[in-house]
């Protein structure tokens, strides 16, 4: 295919991505658990990067717009189909996206553009074990680009009373027609401005035990759910 005809087809995908996202918006209940740290960190002239999960990133950029309508949010992509689609699918949410180039020079633009977003006020979102995993395990970068922002991280959940589980990577969850979708969040992570080795593994430990508890209490926010639906 073409180059242009192939990002066309992008843009289509996350158009449709986008207008199916909204069907299926409106056949789930959104609640919103403790969304208070992502505004804490602001009061004090801090800035903000969400961070969750990539199974559930995206279904969690989508509940925060719609319960943080007046809060500018920017993700970052990465050059291929995949992540054509997923910029296109944020700016019909109104969401920024800043790419990251595969050349070492434009990785760094790219990263201080996230950045300079970020300190004008930009929530950022991230997915902590992203793009490719291994799941589940944060990663280093993700704390210290907030490092270097001087912003702290906010761990975020969001759990589903009933969902479809994709056969992918990363185990990503949709929502099933008539799901009751809770979006929350934990206690903000000052990952300081030490640089050093020691005091970056200290906060990637600390975000990875966030994570794994903040999921824990969407999860009890939730209450019993029957077995997952697994996508062959």
């Amino acid at each position: 295919m073409a180059p242009t005809l192939s990002r066309l087809a992008d843009c289509l995908c996350g158009d449709t991505l986008f207008q199916a996202s909204r069907v299926l918006g409106s056949l789930t209940a959104l609640q919103a658990g403790d969304l208070s740290p992502f505004a804490i960190p602001n009061e004090h002239g801090r800035a903000v990067v969400g961070v969750a999960w990539h199974s559930q990133a995206t279904l969690a950029i989508a509940a925060a717009r719609r319960l943080l309508p007046l809060q500018q949010a920017v993700i970052m992509t990465l050059p291929h189909r995949r992540g054509r689609m997923l910029a296109r699918y944020a700016a019909r949410l109104r969401v920024a996206t800043v790419t990251l180039g595969d050349k070492p020079l434009e990785r760094l633009r790219s990263v201080a553009q996230m950045l300079q977003l970020t300190r004008q006020g930009y929530m950022a979102f991230l997915a902590a074990d992203g793009p490719d995993g291994p799941a589940f395990h944060a990663k280093a970068a993700i704390v210290a680009l907030a490092q270097s922002a001087g912003a702290v991280l906010v761990p975020c959940a969001l759990a589903c009373s009933r969902a479809l589980t994709l056969p992918r990577w990363d185990r990503s969850v949709v929502p099933l027609p008539g799901a009751r979708v809770v979006l929350t969040t934990s206690a903000p992570i000052d990952p300081g401005r030490q640089a050093d080795r020691a005091s970056v593994e200290n906060a990637r430990a600390a975000l990875e035990r966030a994570l794994i508890e903040v999921n824990c209490a969407a999860r009890r926010l939730i209450g019993p759910v029957p077995h997952r639906l697994e996508a062959s």
